[in-house]
């Protein structure tokens, strides 16, 4: 057995049973899983583990879900992995499976509380970021938003919540809130914000798992279909996505992100100038919804990498675009970045507490990275930190590819949200869009890894990453 992939080579005179005794074995006691089997006990006996860090936010808490929604929750990605694997050659037709079984896994998890739609409907009307449809609502000129933001914020007309964003997050709630408008039974504004959360309830789920597209065409082209199928269908059971619900930070913010890698990965591969600035000015439009999303820039440049001066060419384009993006958003609608900036980091500061000192950033720095780790799920989490460790072996050793350096600079991104991102609990929602490209480098890394037991090793982690699913789900639950 080659201990560093896990591989198993039958013994001589023994039958294939020994070699998959053995394989089993392996799989059983890899760390990752120990790791997981820790959580899922903590999560299904309800122990108050991490209830007692301080800023701890998702705390334990007991919910019910109909014995018969197990079923169906255990159903739907079964028959949602077997058609994709079915389909495998017909690649958008086996995302379209993965896409719609999220879906209906999604809705599943908040059908299964009891409640109807509105075990997911919920989520914009009582949490925190409900006051986005509010405002919504209220607001009659999506125009006018954009042009006057920060004096309708400063000026406390648009409330509370979106000091600490871009505009792009409450014209997405306006733009939805137009749309709905056809299902209101009148014109008021109640009636108008019940079509409002019925419409981003029902809708807003099957945008979330759109990204499985971009992030299929990404991995297909840095590596094969299988291995993109198999990101996909990660992405699909990792705990923030399916239970992190009606937040522009699930839905919408992955799907921007991996967009802007397929843009420029295209204008890489082109060497295509125009192109580049396309790509430059799409994550200035992906940073008009939420900052934090130029991070994912360099992750792109990574997947994009043809080497120093093609990626350099590539870059100076595409910060152009960007350049010409800040140039048509400040001088055509009158929006200074700057000022949103400083005031969206001055918020939440003040709301979150945050001093910048040394004890306060490391002991956060630790606990938002497990507060992730638990969100995403173990086994993906285990899995990119492997991935991100030979890619930084590779690149020490002089072997350079654009999986690597597209994990070197997944690396570099998270090593700014943990200790520049001012955050104190609930990165599983703020990091949210960091998760398609985890989930690529998982996939990756089990092919590297397991090679020819890559199919197993998959459907083992698939199965924990339901399991913490679910359990997640009925021990803790976002909010």
């Amino acid at each position: 057995m080659d201990r560093s992939g896990l591989d198993v080579t039958e013994p001589a005179g023994r039958g294939t049973g020994w070699a998959r005794l053995q394989l089993a074995v392996a799989v059983a006691t890899e760390p990752m899983v120990l790791l997981c089997v820790v959580q899922l006990t903590v999560l299904a006996w309800r122990l108050p583990l991490f209830d007692r860090l301080p800023g701890w936010v998702f705390a334990t808490r007991a919910k019910t879900i109909g014995t018969a929604f197990y079923g169906v929750l255990a159903a739907i990605p079964l028959v949602a992995f077997g058609a994709a694997w079915v389909l495998r050659a017909r690649g958008a037709l086996a995302v379209t499976c993965l896409v719609i079984g999220g879906f209906a896994f999604q809705h599943a998890l908040g059908w299964s509380e009891g409640r109807g739609l509105e075990g997911i409907r919920d989520r914009i009307v009582h949490s925190g970021h409900a006051e986005f449809a509010e405002v919504a609502v209220a607001q009659r000129s999506m125009w006018s938003v954009l042009v006057r933001y920060e004096r309708k914020v400063q000026g406390g007309e648009l409330g509370r919540y979106p000091h600490s964003k871009p505009p792009g997050t409450l014209l997405t709630y306006m733009a939805t809130e137009r749309i709905s408008r056809m299902f209101a039974s009148s014109g008021s504004n109640e009636a108008r914000l019940q079509a409002l959360r019925t419409t981003a309830a029902v809708a807003w789920p099957l945008v979330c798992y759109a990204a499985l597209f971009p992030l299929f065409a990404i991995v297909k082209r840095l590596r094969d279909e299988d291995t993109a199928l198999l990101a996909c269908a990660l992405y699909m059971v990792v705990p923030s996505v399916a239970l992190v619900t009606l937040h522009t930070d699930q839905f919408l913010f992955p799907l921007l992100g991996m967009l802007g890698i397929v843009l420029t990965v295209e204008a890489a591969s082109r060497n295509s100038a125009p192109l580049s600035v396309v790509a430059g000015f799409w994550f200035w439009v992906a940073a008009f919804f939420t900052f934090p999303l130029i991070l994912v820039a360099p992750v792109a440049l990574g997947c994009a990498w043809a080497g120093l001066r093609p990626t350099a060419r590539t870059s100076a384009w595409m910060l152009a675009g960007f350049t010409t993006g800040f140039v048509v958003w400040r001088f055509g609608f009158g929006y200074d970045v700057f000022a949103r900036f400083a005031d969206a980091r001055r918020f939440n500061s003040i709301w979150k507490g945050w001093d910048g000192g040394a004890f306060q950033t490391l002991y956060f720095a630790w606990m938002n990275l497990i507060e992730f780790i638990l969100w995403v799920g173990i086994p993906v989490t285990a899995l990119t930190s492997g991935r991100i460790r030979r890619a930084v072996q590779d690149l020490s050793a002089g072997e350079i590819s654009r999986f690597g350096m597209a994990a070197v600079a997944t690396l570099l991104a998270f090593s700014y949200l943990v200790f520049l991102g001012q955050s104190k609990g609930e990165t599983a929602r703020l990091w949210l869009f960091m998760v398609p490209f985890c989930c690529a480098l998982s996939a990756d890394e089990i092919r590297l890894r397991w090679r020819a037991s890559a199919p197993a090793i998959a459907a083992v982690v698939l199965a924990l990453q339901w399991l913490t699913v679910v359990l997640t789900k009925t021990g803790q639950d976002f909010f």
